[in-house]
């Protein structure tokens, strides 16, 4: 099996998941400096309790999984005075780029956003996420595909 073709699973965390959040943004700080507004150093001692208040205060938080391991993640935040829910933290490891993970993840922020009766806002293009940042790069054509099979677990 193609390693695009592999089983991806997206799971909602909470504060009790602190210790998957922490390996996936710690890699993700570490991989792209320049693409959060938080650092590698504002995180890497952070005790237990600032992990799970950083998933207790962002409402939606999901973790891509192929093969077991952790390969990406993503953040919805509380609805605005708009309505709009932001899709924040977004991050895809590089071995799940190039494959529908991101998709996966956006839609999953999507799904929750359009559960709160919100509407998603991005901070930058999804496109724009999807074929052409160095730091994340999906084809557009991935979207849906049937190549990677998903299930969104609670």
């Amino acid at each position: 099996m193609r390693s695009d073709e592999q089983m991806v699973t997206i799971e909602r965390l909470g504060p009790d998941d602190w210790s998957v959040w922490r390996e996936v943004r710690l890699a993700a700080l570490g991989d792209a400096p320049d693409a959060f507004g938080s650092t590698l150093d504002d995180w890497v001692d952070a005790a237990p309790e600032r992990w799970r208040s950083r998933l207790a205060d962002v409402p939606c938080n999901v973790i891509a999984w192929r093969d077991g391991v952790p390969v990406g993640q993503a953040s919805g935040t509380e609805r605005d005075e708009a309505g709009r829910i932001e899709l924040i933290s977004m991050w895809v490891d590089p071995i799940a780029r190039g494959t529908a993970t991101v998709d996966l993840l956006v839609d999953a922020v999507a799904t929750w956003a359009s559960d709160q009766q919100a509407q998603p806002s991005y901070s930058t293009s999804v496109d724009t996420i999807r074929g052409q940042s160095p730091l994340i790069s999906v084809s557009a054509s991935s979207r849906r595909s049937n190549r990677l099979k998903t299930r969104l677990r609670s």
